[in-house]
């Protein structure tokens, strides 16, 4: 599901409401920053510090204690969206998994050069030089993470 049509789905929007306004105690439609990473793990979301601060920086807010609605509304939107591509992208890798979270070089090529969104050898040579890669195998969720940015 894309962003815009996520967003614009009434029901999540009103789902974000309830979640925000519980950290909304002056009803002024600001939070604290620091209060972020509760109501998205309130939200279900696996989120860190750190997460938040690259959140931050992708609204060009990094740094700023508070946040708006519908800043916290694209942020979430965002996460979420990219939480579902984690799961089907986990899923679509795990027929080539050794069992232990790694698929082989060869394999990973293969895929990503001939199915779906088709790479060329040189897109998917940078993306594995930024993952984890151990005598020719790759750590899949560090490869997902890549993918994900």
């Amino acid at each position: 599901m894309d962003s815009f049509h996520w967003i614009t789905n009434s029901k999540k929007v009103k789902e974000f409401r309830v979640r925000f306004d519980i950290f909304d105690r002056h009803k002024s439609g600001i939070i604290k920053v620091s209060e972020l990473i509760s109501v998205l793990q309130d939200m279900g979301m696996k989120i860190s510090r750190e997460m938040i601060d690259q959140m931050m920086a992708s609204i060009g807010k990094l740094g700023e204690d508070e946040i708006h609605f519908d800043e916290f509304m694209m942020m979430a939107a965002r996460k979420e969206v990219c939480e579902d591509d984690y799961g089907d992208l986990k899923e679509a890798f795990s027929e080539f998994d050794n069992g232990k979270g790694f698929i082989a070089e060869r394999d990973l090529r293969l895929v990503m050069t001939t199915m779906g969104e088709k790479l060329s050898d040189d897109e998917v040579d940078e993306m594995i030089e930024e993952a984890s890669v151990e005598n020719g195998m790759i750590h899949i969720d560090d490869f997902i993470s890549v993918l994900l940015r």
